[in-house]
């Protein structure tokens, strides 16, 4: 493994240079691919210490990428996308993404990140990743109060009645009982 290599997945040549400039400043070097499969081609061929990669791309995405990657390597992969959904980011921890980005919103506390994991030793006990943990349950836990705000929000608005707020929100009323007790949202409170 190639520790101070960052390899940059993104079908955008231009952020990928961005990525690329701003890590190289901290001291790494950087490799870039413009899809999923040339990802993980180069993924195979460089061994980088850790993955950047944007989460919608053709041929292949982040999550194909992030699941070929899992199945060979705990390599640090950080899923970057400027459309922020909710259930994407919560779905890219669960199959095992070091964390999850919103560009360009994220970019500063994306780098310090990828810097971090790559100086910090590879025990997952080890406290220099105490920060990096922190940072992503805190992430963890502003998901779940913008799910608990938009929950609410449309119970409110539908005076408490599930259907019409799972049809506001897009979800079936079985999704949404099961969003309410995940994130301990009462029908009454609302």
């Amino acid at each position: 493994m190639t520790a101070g290599r960052v390899l940059i997945v993104d079908d955008r040549p231009p952020s990928r240079a961005y990525i690329a400039l701003a890590l190289q400043g901290r001291g790494l070097e950087t490799s870039e691919a413009a899809d999923g499969r040339a990802g993980f081609e180069a993924f195979e061929r460089e061994a980088p210490g850790a993955i950047v990669s944007d989460l919608r791309m053709p041929r292949a995405d982040g999550f194909d990428l992030l699941e070929r990657i899992r199945r060979r390597s705990d390599v640090p992969v950080f899923l970057v996308t400027a459309y922020p959904e909710w259930d994407v980011a919560l779905l890219a921890m669960r199959r095992g993404a070091t964390y999850f980005y919103r560009w360009p919103r994220d970019f500063d506390r994306l780098v310090e990140d990828v810097v971090a994991s790559l100086r910090a030793p590879a025990a997952v006990e080890h406290p220099a990743l105490a920060p990096l943990a922190a940072a992503r349950d805190s992430g963890r836990q502003e998901i779940a109060a913008e799910r608990r705000a938009m929950l609410e929000s449309a119970l409110r608005a539908t005076h408490g009645n599930v259907s019409q707020a799972a049809e506001l929100l897009g979800l079936s009323r079985r999704t949404l009982y099961h969003w309410l007790e995940r994130y301990s949202v009462s029908r009454e409170d609302s």
